[in-house]
């Protein structure tokens, strides 16, 4: 936790109730779904850059996702703490794991660009992982659904090569253009 704590102050300093209790209930939950507490706190700074205070919360919940899967109704988001928001948080990446990997899911590792690909598209992972690219969304699907993730103008930043799909791969490599971002941060912050 101290590490973890370490490395992000500079960039969460100014961000109101980002505590040591949030960092904490972080590498608890990451700790919970296996995966990298690191890479969990690389998304919430892709996904909100930890502005809590806003309609899509900390981890970028879209309207349906906040209301069928969490059930919470708008402008709840806006009014809770970075640590209030930790239930959703667990309850979403829990749910999104199952979704994406099945039975054993729960004894299953979450590599960065999996972990990533399950908060971004949890429906289509599942499809993505038995494919040879691993696909998540593509310009030209024949699935109307994953045209639009793609097509999404902020989407679309995750295709840095332009190649007309979003891989896990690509999520893997947000998520290391997130930590070096930290990374450089601690350094012209500090």
């Amino acid at each position: 936790v101290n590490k973890l704590e370490a490395k992000w102050k500079p960039v969460t300093r100014l961000q109101k109730g980002i505590t040591h209790k949030f960092i904490q209930g972080v590498v608890a939950i990451a700790k919970k779904i296996r995966c990298n507490p690191d890479s969990l706190m690389c998304i919430i700074n892709s996904e909100s850059a930890f502005k809590a205070a806003q309609p899509t919360g900390l981890m970028g919940f879209v309207k349906s996702t906040r209301a069928d899967v969490l059930g919470i109704t708008d402008g709840t988001m806006e009014r809770t703490s970075p640590e209030g928001q930790l239930k959703w948080m667990e309850k979403l990446l829990i749910e999104s794991k199952k979704l994406a990997l099945g039975k054993g899911w729960q004894n299953k590792d979450l590599s960065d660009g999996l972990l990533y690909s399950i908060v971004f598209v949890p429906g289509y992972v599942k499809d993505a992982l038995n494919d040879k690219n691993q696909i998540l969304v593509s310009a030209d699907s024949s699935n109307k659904t994953k045209r639009k993730y793609y097509n999404n103008k902020i989407n679309r930043c995750l295709d840095k090569e332009n190649k007309g799909y979003i891989t896990i791969n690509d999520m893997t490599q947000r998520i290391r253009d997130k930590s070096a971002e930290t990374t450089i941060a601690k350094y012209h912050l500090a």
